[in-house]
């Protein structure tokens, strides 16, 4: 009979997902998540697995055949679950032409590609945002002061808004420091103002959702106001 060492189980109920790794039975030594049984639940899921399970199997060394034959299933299970996922997600943009011609829009604005484009577009058409300021307020791209009485304290974002939204920013914000006019002068203007290099990076990840808002509400192609010499 073989020695239990390791575990992955996840439990689907009408409700919820219920997700454990066991790590180390003697010294019960476990990682466990419940989200909801909806898309939003198994999108969770997936970024959960990668993050814990695949980053632990580094840890495991020499695990039974047989513990590594069910690893190796789940993660083809949940690779192609997410490749589907990725055809309904491309089979329902191309049903709806006016969200397709948001996100070539959108792909025109340097630092926006195929990860950001979407979700800007689905985030632009669900809410009725009257303005770039409300629109950059959803995923907590708000420059917020902490202050206590006379005490002035240094401004950060709020991150009141959608946490997984604005980390999706993050890595687009960077790379349009490097290839958009706009976003080029913009991290040029803030170290004259004593901005920190986490700050900048907020303050560029703000400008790109405005520069998004304007190529929405506008229904143009992207244009550079910064002129370059």
């Amino acid at each position: 009979m073989m020695e239990l060492k390791y575990f992955i189980g996840i439990d689907v109920s009408k409700a919820k997902l219920d997700a454990a790794w066991l790590k180390d039975v003697q010294a019960y030594r476990y990682r466990s998540k419940v989200l909801g049984n909806n898309p939003k639940g198994c999108l969770q899921l997936f970024d959960w697995i990668r993050k814990n399970i695949t980053t632990d199997l580094a840890e495991i060394g020499s695990a039974p055949d047989e513990v590594v034959l069910s690893i190796r299933q789940i993660q083809t299970a949940i690779s192609d679950s997410m490749a589907e996922l990725q055809r309904d997600i491309d089979e329902h943009i191309d049903r709806h032409p006016d969200l397709k011609h948001d996100i070539e829009l959108l792909k025109t604005i340097p630092g926006v590609g195929d990860a950001v484009a979407p979700r800007m577009a689905l985030l632009y058409r669900s809410r009725p945002f009257r303005s770039a300021a409300q629109m950059a307020a959803f995923p907590g791209l708000v420059p917020k002061e902490r202050t206590s009485g006379q005490y002035r304290g240094k401004v950060r974002l709020s991150k009141q808004g959608n946490s997984k939204f604005r980390a999706l920013l993050y890595m687009p914000a960077v790379v349009a420091k490097g290839c958009n006019p706009d976003i080029r002068a913009c991290c040029e203007r803030l170290p004259a103002r004593g901005k920190s290099k986490m700050q900048a990076i907020g303050a560029v990840m703000r400008r790109l959702v405005h520069i998004c808002f304007g190529v929405l509400k506008h229904q143009t192609v992207y244009q550079a106001r910064t002129v370059n010499f």
